[in-house]
């Protein structure tokens, strides 16, 4: 990624109110504890939702790098929920678009979408990140990334404007080329995970006979989808229908041979009956 920025100008005086007031106003910032009682409970344990709760009151008083120090323990800790992970690798995006470190914003959104590619509002900070990139350097893979960012909002009026914008910049660009060709296929793959992330939703919710719905016309955008068979094979479970239920595993497996949760819950299924 080729970003081209403009450094910023501090003034004495700004850099005088930096030196004496921001370490006061970490402590008077939060209506929780303060940075200092954090600190030293965190030197006892690890406690990922206290070190969360530490950086943001060091975002929120202008002491960007060190949040950005808590956050990455955070993503290093073993066994965290992912909802926490998912939230944390957001806030740590947050802050290096705030420093206006680009690259590593987009890796940090990257991978809070990895865990949940519907959050909305990682999906809109990232848009707004790859639109300041783009502003700064209006490079054909630029150009890219935001259109990548807009796919994950759905919008696809957008994503091939920007493949367009690549193009214009770059008329060779392969990517740009092979992305434009593959619209319709896109297209097909998120209205199909649409579903499937409906289809959870409305599992977890406990309406069955919704959920199945979603997963069935999953199943039909896209015949080769494992996901969508296990999914159906895990709501027949939840309604104890086994005989259905080994019929979708079987047909995810059959589609990836390599897929454990349907092997295992074929299994289950055996042990059950």
């Amino acid at each position: 990624m080729r970003i081209r920025l403009r450094p910023e100008i501090l003034t004495v005086g700004t850099m005088l109110a930096l030196v004496f007031l921001v370490p006061a106003l970490a402590e008077e910032i939060s209506d929780g504890p303060g940075a200092a009682e954090l600190e030293a409970t965190l030197k006892d344990r690890n406690d990922p939702k206290l070190r969360m709760d530490l950086a943001d009151i060091y975002r929120k008083a202008g002491m960007t790098d060190k949040a950005i120090q808590q956050l990455k323990l955070v993503t290093e800790t073993k066994d965290i929920e992912t909802a926490m992970l998912q939230e944390c690798w957001y806030r740590l995006g947050r802050c290096y678009a705030e420093k206006r470190d680009f690259v590593n914003a987009a890796f940090a959104y990257n991978e809070s979408l990895r865990i949940d590619r519907f959050n909305h509002k990682t999906i809109q900070a990232n848009i707004e990140l790859w639109q300041e990139v783009v502003k700064a350097d209006p490079a054909a893979t630029n150009h890219i990334g935001l259109a990548v960012a807009f796919q994950y909002q759905g919008d696809f009026v957008k994503v091939c404007r920007e493949y367009k914008e690549a193009l214009k910049v770059s008329p060779v660009n392969e990517i740009a080329r092979r992305q434009m060709a593959n619209l319709p296929q896109l297209m097909k793959d998120f209205r199909r995970d649409v579903l499937i992330n409906e289809g959870a939703d409305l599992h977890a919710l406990g309406a069955y006979e919704q959920a199945i719905m979603s997963y069935e016309m999953a199943s039909r955008i896209d015949p080769q989808s494992a996901t969508a068979f296990f999914d159906l094979g895990c709501v027949h479970m939840a309604k104890h229908e086994y005989d259905k239920a080994k019929e979708w595993y079987q047909k995810a497996l059959a589609i990836d041979p390599k897929d454990e949760r349907s092997r295992k819950a074929l299994e289950d299924i055996a042990n059950v009956k």
